[in-house]
């Protein structure tokens, strides 16, 4: 995933189903937001397009030039609070979720005194000796014991360290770079958000706040470790109405399984995309009882690969959901997302993580007997043809079904919306 560029905003809307409307800084997001019945109100954007080039040629002088603008826009950040104030006054806003990635935009739910609630879209949590950061492919131990403790903090420690030791460098260098801006430095936002006694804590993606948090997720899918008062697993999060893209269901033949293979929605960012759905070509064309379907993304073409057989499908976009509730087997890049969609519809999956908390998921999903784990830059179509073979043992159908059972019984995501009541009414 890039780094995040968007805060979600609540406010009451007419019933409980529909009870948020989705506030953004970009519109990149709002016509997908819109086709699912929501509302959508976009902010004044933080980057000012003007600034110097990205592609200008590299240099010390462009780096200064470029982190020089960057310091410029978030300098505008102010503009950006006061715009979100006015939003929550306008809409009488009773709740603010706040996802953990873009914890500064909490500030203007501070300033007003709106109560607010954390909203996590990933497996991420608080450092602890308790479980490994999901950031990485280890697996907690059903009884924890003081060697998988150690392991644990080591493991935090080498993802973490590089962060602690370049806090007082980025607090430097963003005074030098106000300064030249003609501004002054003021507190830090971490400083803001701290004088409200709001403290934040680290965890995979760095900083995040200490409060309590929604986890699109169902427990069960996670350690049992990972579990806190605070942290409430709200359910499955999957919208089986959801508006997706169009597809030829006319090339997809009945009687043969299907596997759908997709790396989301950042395929030009994995280094091994290309060679993975290459591999996924290769075993289809040497099972010729299987069909395919590669949602190969915007950057690439299907002209760039060869010797596609017709029962294989090369999109740039493609319906998931409904695929999944076809396909005997998912070949994925394990982001969240996905992986709850391949379980609530009960398909085993194939998983190579690229990034971020991707390898954890992957973890997870061999943990629980729900499919298998590779490696993106060393799979073939001779290995990916094992793996797809392997995936047929039928205990890997037994767990999954079980899984499925509890995503399914958790559809409606109740333990969320009741989460969010109780706290309104305590608040």
């Amino acid at each position: 995933m890039k780094a995040p560029d968007s805060a979600a905003i609540c406010s009451p809307l007419s019933g409980r189903k529909s009870t948020y409307a989705a506030v953004q800084i970009c519109e990149a997001s709002s016509d997908h937001v819109r086709a699912q019945g929501f509302r959508y109100h976009a902010l004044p954007p933080l980057v000012d397009s003007s600034g110097p080039d990205e592609n200008s040629p590299p240099g010390a002088f462009a780096r200064l030039l470029r982190l020089r603008h960057a310091f410029a826009a978030a300098s505008r950040t102010e503009d950006y609070f006061k715009a979100c104030e006015a939003f929550l006054l306008q809409e009488e806003a009773r709740l603010v979720l706040v996802d953990h990635l873009v914890w500064m935009f909490v500030l203007p739910a501070l300033r007003l005194g709106a109560p607010f609630l954390c909203f996590n879209t990933s497996l991420a949590s608080r450092m602890s000796t308790r479980i490994p950061p999901v950031f990485g492919s280890m697996t907690a131990p059903g009884v924890p014991t003081w060697a998988t403790s150690a392991r644990n903090l080591a493991a935090w420690v080498k993802l973490l360290a590089p962060s602690w030791f370049s806090m007082p460098l980025r607090e430097g260098v963003r005074v030098l770079m106000l300064w030249s801006l003609g501004r002054p430095a003021g507190p830090s936002l971490r400083s803001s958000i701290e004088s409200f006694n709001v403290k934040l804590r680290w965890c995979e993606y760095g900083l995040r706040l200490d409060a309590p948090e929604l986890v699109a997720c169902p427990r069960e899918f996670d350690y049992p470790q990972s579990g806190r008062a605070d942290r409430v697993y709200i359910g499955s999060c999957v919208e089986a109405g959801r508006v997706d893209a169009d597809f030829d269901w006319a090339l997809l033949e009945e009687n043969r399984p299907l596997l759908y293979c997709s790396l989301g929605t950042y395929v030009e960012f994995y280094p091994h995309s290309r060679a993975l759905f290459e591999a996924v070509i290769g075993a289809l064309r040497l099972r010729e009882h299987w069909q395919g379907v590669i949602q190969i993304g915007d950057k690439l073409d299907p002209g760039m690969f060869e010797s596609v057989t017709p029962r294989v499908h090369l999109v740039k976009q493609a319906p998931q959901l409904a695929l999944l509730a076809r396909a005997k087997a998912f070949v994925t890049h394990a982001g969240l997302s996905s992986v709850r969609e391949a379980i609530y519809h009960g398909v085993p999956m194939l998983a190579f993580p690229g990034w971020n908390d991707q390898p954890g998921n992957a973890a997870r999903i061999e943990h629980h007997g729900l499919g298998l784990r590779g490696d993106m830059g060393t799979i073939d179509a001779k290995g990916l043809l094992t793996m797809l073979d392997r995936l047929q043992e039928p205990h890997f159908a037994k767990s999954m079904q079980r899984m499925q059972e509890t995503f399914r019984a958790q559809e409606a995501c109740d333990a969320g919306a009741d989460f969010i009541d109780e706290f309104l009414m305590r608040v």
